[in-house]
């Protein structure tokens, strides 16, 4: 047992028959009795018989993906990786899965995607972990504890031109100022939407007349991550978001503009660029923090992802 300053007040570290625990306390004092306190628990365990070997990694997968991810938009995405984890580790004990596991898992993942998606995908299952142990007590120990995952990929920089928007809206059949009649007319909306609020694809499909104030230029949606955000917008933006009223889905969205892209042969653009775009034109007319209320972004540095003005650009304003 060892104990260390900490900004909060003292961490303790214990360690004891190949199991690690730590844990902060205000007090030097409060830190040297948990530590002791839990040197004898890992020395003697106490029973417990309603952990462990009970339940499996396959219940605890049905449990969060039917009490959990069904409560979020994005819970066709968790659940296809909840599946994924499933036909990796079996269903297995969750007592049975530990650091060797875990990495092996990682290490499997990193032969097939990016880093980014492997720090996706352990966020997931470290907070199915994390309900398993603290509300279901189902398990004690959370495998990920002390398993170092892979870097974040780079942040993307790219960021849409002039000439290739105007591309993608000719090839959609866009017209100016003329509501949508086909589906890919509807894209091509969608998309100068996007453009001019930095509303993500989904928040796009969302504006109509009843989530849009004409005369207070405000959105009011549901986004990522608020059940309902007031979204302000330029009067050039309102000019194009009084023509929204979306019948396509965001699949058909993703379909009709990555045929789009790839017709124009464009190249390493996503619609969600358009989100970077926006932010990157309205911050030469708002400051940080206004900024930030406008895309919903409390993390600054999340925000500044989206800010993509190359060096030559600013160099030209100064």
């Amino acid at each position: 047992m060892y104990i260390e300053k900490h900004p909060k007040g003292y961490r303790c570290h214990v360690e004891r028959n190949g199991q690690r625990k730590s844990k902060i306390w205000p007090t030097k004092r409060q830190a040297q009795d948990w530590g002791r306190m839990t040197e004898q628990d890992l020395i003697n365990p106490p029973p417990s018989p309603t952990v462990g070997n009970s339940h499996t990694f396959g219940q605890a997968v049905a449990r969060y993906a039917d009490d959990v991810s069904s409560k979020k938009e994005g819970q066709k995405w968790e659940r296809l990786r909840l599946a994924a984890a499933l036909a990796h580790f079996g269903d297995v004990p969750l007592s049975s899965i530990s650091q060797p596991e875990i990495a092996a898992w990682r290490d499997a993942r990193m032969r097939s995607v990016t880093g980014s998606t492997v720090q996706r995908e352990r966020n997931l299952l470290r907070n199915m972990w994390t309900l398993a142990i603290k509300e279901w007590h189902w398990c004690e120990h959370n495998p990920f504890a002390d398993v170092e995952m892979p870097s974040e990929n780079e942040p993307r920089t790219a960021i849409w031109k002039w000439q290739d928007i105007r591309a993608v809206l000719r090839w959609l059949g866009y017209q100016k100022g003329v509501k949508p009649v086909t589906g890919y007319q509807q894209v091509a909306l969608a998309f100068m939407i996007g453009l001019h609020t930095s509303l993500r694809a989904r928040e796009v499909l969302r504006v109509n007349k009843d989530t849009l104030n004409h005369d207070t230029r405000v959105i009011r949606v549901k986004t990522k991550t608020m059940k309902v955000a007031q979204v302000p917008i330029t009067k050039r933006a309102l000019k194009v978001c009084v023509l929204a009223d979306f019948t396509i889905n965001s699949a058909m969205l993703d379909t009709l503009f990555r045929k789009a892209k790839r017709a124009c042969m464009i190249g390493d653009f996503t619609f969600h660029d358009s989100r970077a775009f926006a932010l990157t034109m309205l911050a030469k007319r708002v400051d940080l923090k206004t900024l930030s209320r406008i895309s919903q972004h409390r993390d600054i540095n999340m925000l500044m992802r989206y800010y993509r003005e190359t060096v030559e650009d600013i160099s030209r304003r100064l």
